[in-house]
């Protein structure tokens, strides 16, 4: 009978198995023990990978206030450009949101296919679906001034702003643009001789009344009017031509001779006539005083009155 080995190599194959797992526990806590690296670490060939930071949206061009209570506060026809506190905060965002764009940008989406009279209209709803919207004009430039920004403007970087009375093509009524840049070129005049071709879009605003030197009667009473009021970046202003420098003699100086050598023919015919009117009012009054023997109208009248007869009672006497 053959002997029976099974149960002898299976005591044999215990203790291996047993010291294969304690091998493979031992590796494998090690393993486990041990920390991976860190992705852009030293120990790491990896680096991490640097994702720029967005820049901040550009806001959109439409007024995003214009539905609020406090921009529809705004009032017409009224002096000045700040009457509350409702305008106030207005003119403030509208001057702070147009400082987000180029020329340009407003040149580009301005409206052309308003007309002034449009923006001065009587009726209110016409006139309010044009308010806070951009609007385009083309013409010239008349007067440019500085005015001091407000507290909150001034926080922001806007310590400056510029007063600008426009007058449109074909138009003789004036618009007064409000700008966050001054335009190139222009300095600051009440009077910009020669007046310059410019471009410019801005926010509608509001209606302002002023005042002219005009003079409305005798009394010396002003007149009022109106003139829409818009908020720009800046404007586009038109080079100096050569024909526009001559312009400055033939708008400027040659009227101005013109009218100073006018003043002095006047003086002098005015001076002849008086001296000459002086001449015969003497002339008349030496001749009143001298009387001519010879001239027998003026005996004849110089005479005293005599009575009927006596010349012939002197003519008897006679030798």
């Amino acid at each position: 009978m053959r002997p029976n080995f099974q149960p002898e190599r299976r005591n044999q194959a215990v203790p291996q198995v047993i010291a294969a797992l304690m091998v493979a526990l031992g590796f494998g806590s090690a393993a486990f023990a041990q920390e991976p690296p860190v992705v852009g670490s030293p120990e790491s060939t990896t680096p991490i990978e640097t994702v720029p930071a967005l820049p901040p949206a550009k806001p959109k061009l439409p007024y995003p206030d214009r539905d609020t209570a406090t921009a529809k506060y705004v009032k017409d026809f009224v002096r000045g450009l700040t009457e509350n506190d409702n305008e106030y905060a207005t003119y403030n965002g509208l001057v702070l949101h147009a400082n987000n764009f180029t020329v340009d940008e407003m040149l580009a989406a301005g409206r052309k296919d308003v007309a002034y009279a449009d923006l001065l209209a009587k009726d209110d709803d016409h006139r309010e679906t044009y308010r806070y919207e951009i609007i385009r004009f083309d013409g010239r430039l008349m007067r440019l001034k500085k005015i001091p920004s407000t507290p909150e403007l001034s926080s922001q970087g806007i310590t400056d702003l510029y007063e600008a009375w426009i007058y449109p093509a074909k138009d003789n009524k004036p618009v007064c643009v409000v700008l966050v840049e001054p335009p190139a070129g222009v300095e600051p005049n009440l009077l910009i001789v020669p007046n310059r071709t410019i471009s410019v879009a801005g926010y509608f605003y509001k209606v302002m009344a002023f005042t002219t030197d005009e003079k409305a009667s005798k009394e010396g009473n002003t007149i009022t009017r109106y003139a829409p009021v818009i908020f720009a970046k800046g404007m586009t202003v038109q080079p100096l031509s050569e024909s526009n420098t001559g312009n400055i003699w033939r708008t400027s100086f040659l009227p101005a001779v013109l009218t100073t050598i006018g003043l002095l023919t006047a003086f002098v015919l005015v001076l002849m006539w008086y001296f000459r009117r002086g001449d015969r009012v003497s002339k008349k009054a030496v001749e009143a005083k001298r009387m001519n023997p010879f001239d027998a109208s003026s005996n004849a009248q110089n005479m005293p009155p005599v009575e009927p007869g006596e010349w012939d009672s002197l003519s008897s006497d006679r030798p």
